[in-house]
């Protein structure tokens, strides 16, 4: 298992690879014959095959140590690995040729720029290896200010502070440091929630019927969740707090980790939505849902006692069902009809004030989207 205390570089990803990557790696070009020609006084159309490699420190200047078979006999020589220019390649060279072999590394898509790659020394729990250092192609910027222009980046990481959290016995590990998912979350303000004039309409600039004011991001187990909050307002104070939930996760497409959103949230987007109420007593808090049919909105108040914990029922308003009236609104604009609790029955009124024992919900017309 990975100890995320060592993910410090700052960088949003960190990609460790390990000396069993490597062999593969170095075995496959071998098995291609793109490796390295045998040195003289070898014939230069032996086989040559990758028996084991190592990563070293010493002598400077190189990073592995491979131990070969050509032409059936033990050779060794030293490699070295680097990153090229555009980042799609690992260049490779040897101390015995002039060969340079190139590994396609396009693991990483999404990028702000080229990765940074260094060599990272292990211990007792950790190996030795490779890290690809990568910030993503995200408006990092935070959210009390404009974003960059497009194109440019906040900077961010410092590859000294990198260390191998590259568990013993494992090849390849990524990691995404602490600091990285307010990044997500500053992302998402800038572009998702962000429309052309620099507000930010929820649910969109199309379709707004409130403001979006926060979101937030944090790990979760296969992804992570990002939280948006915004607040819609409606004909009966308190107007409605929004809350919903947005998954990003990483996921490998021919070969390479890319990150997509998954908009299935626990809160159906710019519908459904729970604002805070109180745990025990009280009146505050709003909770409203939404009927896919008819995409009419519930919006409830919970009983002053118990709390939060009982909500009235959502009940879809639909056109000429009982005693919720004849017709639907015209789309965009709003009707309310309140069911009272009490007296089980819908009306044309306000809800009652919220108090002991009582509870209303609103039908409130939302928009088509």
């Amino acid at each position: 298992m990975v100890t995320t205390t060592r993910i410090r570089s700052g960088f949003d990803v960190e990609l460790q690879l390990g000396r069993g990557w490597v062999l593969t790696a170095l075995q496959t070009l071998a098995t291609e014959g793109l490796l390295l020609t045998p040195p003289p006084p070898l014939p230069p159309d032996a086989d040559v095959a990758v028996a084991d490699v190592a990563v070293v420190f010493e002598p400077d200047g190189w990073d592995l140590k491979v131990d070969l078979v050509i032409g059936g006999l033990p050779y060794s020589a030293l490699a070295g690995i680097e990153l090229s220019a555009d980042g799609a390649e690992l260049v490779v060279t040897n101390d015995s040729t002039a060969d340079v072999s190139t590994i396609p590394f396009d693991v990483l898509d999404g990028l702000a720029g080229v990765p940074t790659l260094v060599k990272l020394r292990g211990d007792a729990a950790h190996e030795p290896c490779f890290a690809v250092l990568a910030n993503l192609d995200l408006r990092a910027s935070p959210q009390s200010a404009d974003p960059l222009p497009e194109g440019e980046h906040v900077a961010r990481g410092e590859a000294l502070l990198a260390q191998s959290f590259l568990p013993a016995g494992t090849d390849v590990a990524v990691g995404i440091g602490q600091a990285t998912f307010p990044r997500f979350a500053n992302d998402i303000w800038h572009t998702d929630l962000r429309a052309a004039d620099g507000s930010h309409p929820l649910p969109d600039a199309e379709n707004k019927i409130g403001t979006w004011h926060a979101a937030s991001s944090a790990p979760e187990p296969g992804g992570i969740r990002m939280t948006l909050v915004g607040e819609v307002p409606i004909d009966v104070w308190p107007d409605a707090t929004v809350t919903v939930d947005v998954y990003l996760r990483p996921q490998v497409v021919d070969g390479a980790i890319t990150f997509s959103l998954d908009w299935t949230p626990t809160s159906t987007p710019g519908c459904s939505a729970t604002s805070s109420a109180a745990s025990s007593g009280g009146s505050s808090g709003w909770s409203w849902g939404c009927s896919p049919e008819a995409r009419y909105c519930l919006q409830s108040v919970p009983d002053s006692s118990p709390g939060c914990s009982q909500w009235s029922s959502w009940r879809p308003w639909r056109a000429g069902s009982s005693g919720e009236g004849s017709s639907r609104p015209s789309t965009g604009s709003r009707c309310r009809r309140c069911w009272a609790a009490t007296t089980g029955s819908w009306s044309r009124r306000s809800p009652p004030a919220t108090t002991t024992g009582s509870r209303s919900a609103c039908c409130t017309r939302f928009p088509d989207r």
